[in-house]
């Protein structure tokens, strides 16, 4: 893995220049990135849908959009936010003059789940970049058609001194988390996380964790529940359910919960028709693996909306499960991909 630690030391090598610090140059590597996407929009919407059979709307929306407003905001700002400030001196240090001046770490290692690879590989770049850091990105290897084409595009698009990206699995990031960097971005499971976390505090290594986990969400008598339906069946079944922030389970006032199933019926067949197998706008499961795991977790409780599956295709139908139990395995762990809405039995309280 000589290869890799190469690429670091030619990143501290360059940041030592003090180029990243020229705010001109942050806002220039910003716009290049922007007009990579614009400019390869299309491709990066095919090599997505390889990976996830997810629609072309879905992938602008959820992924190349939100890469793309972000970086509007950043360049709108950055001057700003990276202005010398003054602050008031202390009586103790007069007639000083206090400021504060923002630094760049220095080389961000920025490791990237599957489940949105263009967005959550994307957005940790721009923070990165308009901060005045150099950059390694490790892609996930679950997406290997979009995790390709972004290390193509990166790699054609900046100089590897400044933004690299590295291609692999959990033998590279491995690695990686044992080197020097300075600062470490990761987004993933609680259980990577936590290995991550304890590489980095054996070197002092700053770093932010982008974690799941559960995600309840409480209706209530007062609830509009068309409305309320709608936005709990759209904010869980995008990306087949496969989103950090998807609510996992519901908790239902008694008196409205017949009322409120009828509702999300009614909202996953406006979405995905009365067949989401053959939906257009339905992704799939990620891999075999995830399918299986996900799988598994339908025998708890009783399958009141959906549970049909295809191994083959990677499918499960959008599913809503009754009558979980807080003992039950899906309740113990974030659900992440199956989509499934366990509501605790009835009588639910608030």
């Amino acid at each position: 893995m000589k290869e890799l630690q190469a690429y670091l030391d030619k990143q501290k090598k360059f940041f030592q220049t003090g180029k990243t610090k020229e705010i001109a140059y942050r806002i220039a590597q910003l716009k290049k990135l922007k007009q990579l996407l614009i400019d390869n929009e299309q491709l990066l919407i095919e090599e997505v849908h390889k990976d996830f059979q997810k629609s072309a709307f879905e992938t602008y929306v959820t992924e190349i959009g939100l890469v793309i407003t972000d970086i509007n905001f950043t360049l709108k700002n950055i001057e700003s936010w990276t202005k010398q400030q003054s602050v008031s001196t202390p009586i103790v240090n007069f007639p000083s003059k206090n400021f504060i001046i923002t630094e760049p770490y220095g080389s961000a290692l920025i490791i990237a789940p599957w489940n949105y690879p263009i967005l959550l590989s994307l957005q940790p770049i721009v923070g990165a970049i308009a901060a005045g850091n150099t950059v390694i990105l490790k892609p996930s290897e679950l997406t290997p058609n979009t995790s390709s084409a972004l290390e193509k595009l990166l790699s054609e698009t900046f100089e590897p001194e400044f933004l690299k990206v590295l291609l692999g699995g959990v033998e590279e990031s491995s690695v990686l988390v044992k080197m020097d960097f300075d600062y470490i971005f990761f987004t993933g499971s609680t259980r990577v996380g936590k290995i991550i976390m304890r590489e980095a505090a054996e070197r002092l290594t700053p770093l932010t964790l982008e974690l799941g986990g559960k995600s309840p969400c409480i209706v209530d008598k007062t609830a509009n529940l068309e409305i309320s339906a709608k936005r709990i069946a759209w904010g869980k079944f995008v990306n087949a359910g496969q989103t950090c922030v998807a609510p996992d389970y519901l908790l239902v006032e008694e008196s409205i919960e017949d009322e409120l199933l009828i509702h999300l019926k009614n909202s996953i067949h406006q979405l995905y028709g009365n067949e989401p197998k053959e939906s257009p706008d339905f992704p799939r499961i990620i891999n075999d693996a995830h399918f299986d795991r996900l799988a598994a977790l339908m025998s708890d409780g009783e399958t009141v909306i959906g549970g049909e599956s295809d191994k083959e295709e990677r499918y499960i139908a959008p599913t809503i499960l009754n009558n979980i139990s807080l003992e039950d395995k899906i309740m113990q762990d974030e659900i992440f991909g199956l989509d499934i809405k366990p509501a605790l039995p009835p009588p639910i309280t608030i």
